[in-house]
């Protein structure tokens, strides 16, 4: 699943056309990355003042078809990469440290 949260990422910001709605579709990557990111402890300041800016846009007025908006889909994308970067390893690490059961058949 990670995988496949970072490549739409990648094909949003890659697109070589989108609108400011058509970036509903990150909202998974979006909430994924805010979960890991509560969860390994990191600050949720980035993700405010992502969405608080873009949201001081559209309040402002500003046509989402404006290249004022084409800052959104590379942000997200840097949100996805600071909340998940080391979360890989710390998942693996967990499955590591689980404890071997033994299944031998005593007579």
């Amino acid at each position: 699943m990670e995988q496949g949260l970072l490549l739409l990422l990648i094909s949003v910001v890659c697109a070589p056309y989108a609108w400011f709605t058509d970036e509903a579709v990150l909202l998974p990557a979006i909430l994924a990355a805010l979960y890991r990111a509560e969860d390994s402890g990191r600050s949720l300041l980035p993700f405010g003042l992502i969405s608080g800016a873009a949201l001081v846009e559209l309040f402002r007025g500003l046509w989402m078809t404006s290249p004022y908006f084409v800052w959104t889909a590379p942000a997200w994308l840097g949100w996805y990469l600071y909340a998940t970067v080391g979360s890989r390893q710390n998942s693996c690490e967990g499955i590591q440290e689980r404890t071997v059961v033994d299944v031998s058949i005593h007579d």
